[in-house]
């Protein structure tokens, strides 16, 4: 015999529906987000890409409480967006924002940021943080020799202080060289294994993200224009590529490497390149910057063709 229980699902942690953000001025409106709607689940990585004046830190404004939609709604697991709600649940780092103090060690600033933000069993919490980001080696020095990796580690742990759900990072690969931008995506991705968090991260640098994020959210004239789910294989590098679709028109003053193999098509182009070279996602961060859009994004080994497509 059947039960006829129904079974109910638990909301997403994030549900943004039909947000609108207009900034008026004396001449004319300005429409930074147009209708965006998406979902972020529990333990979910999300990037959000897009040029110069797509809405992209107008949306994170907004998940933070820092701006308020004209249209719309916020929901954090299932309850409509409320002020206290997003302190306790949401944690945001915005570029180039300074989050702690050049005259204090790392642990001196994780001290004083945990009596700001009342954290509970404060000594258990910053060791807690200091070992899950590994910053033992250089916490107890004075913040004003840190490199900019040991900078976004310490900005990290302030963040995570209050145990939050959803992370917000705004450029956080902006200023880091390619060692320390490949440990903070290795980071990241372990961040969700280990701690019950979701993450938005905003970044112009489609390798970076490629590395770790579930989702990809294309965004264009403050419009959602894409969702590409992003699928990483075990298989080595050097037998496979990725195919980068992109719709629009290729400056005609653009640089393409020699790496790159570049097809045209019918309103676009396909980019080929080594999933591990840099190259490839260098020129496909620089051609959205120039108003193109990614389509599709395929994986294809090389020996035997087949293709997996995502997007």
């Amino acid at each position: 015999m059947h039960s006829d229980e129904v079974i109910e699902m638990s909301p997403p942690l994030l549900e943004v529906s039909h947000i609108m953000k207009r900034f008026v001025s004396k001449k004319q409106q300005v429409i930074a987000v147009n209708n965006v709607s998406f979902d972020i689940s529990s333990n979910e990585i999300v990037g959000l890409v897009g040029h110069n004046g797509s809405g992209k830190t107008t949306i994170l404004k907004m998940l933070a409480g820092l701006l308020y939609p004209d249209e719309g709604t916020i929901k954090i697991e299932g309850e409509l967006w409320e002020e206290k709600q997003v302190k306790e649940t949401i944690a945001i780092l915005l570029e180039g924002s300074r989050s702690f103090y050049w005259n204090l060690t790392g642990k001196q600033n994780l001290a004083y940021f945990s009596v700001l933000a009342d954290v509970k069993h404060t000594k258990d919490r910053i060791a807690e943080l200091i070992e899950l980001l590994e910053m033992s080696a250089f916490i107890d020095r004075m913040t004003g020799t840190y490199s900019r990796g040991m900078q976004q580690r310490l900005s990290l742990a302030i963040a995570l202080l209050q145990q939050p759900k959803l992370l917000i990072l705004d450029e956080p690969s902006n200023g880091l060289d390619y060692e320390w931008s490949q440990l903070l995506a290795e980071l990241l991705q372990d961040l969700t294994a280990k701690v019950d968090m979701s993450i938005i991260v905003v970044s112009h640098d489609f390798h970076f993200l490629y590395q770790f994020v579930d989702r990809i959210l294309h965004l264009k004239k403050g419009m959602l224009v894409r969702e590409l789910p992003v699928h990483r294989t075990n298989v080595d590098s050097n037998d496979q590529y990725v195919s980068f679709h992109l719709q629009g028109e290729l400056p005609t003053d653009m640089d393409i490497p020699v790496s790159l193999l570049v097809q045209q098509k019918k309103n676009g182009w396909i980019i080929n390149g080594n999933p591990d070279s840099t190259e490839i996602y260098h020129f496909i961060s620089k051609a959205v910057s120039n108003g193109l859009t990614v389509e599709q994004v395929t994986t294809s080994l090389a020996v035997t063709g087949k293709e997996e497509a995502y997007g």
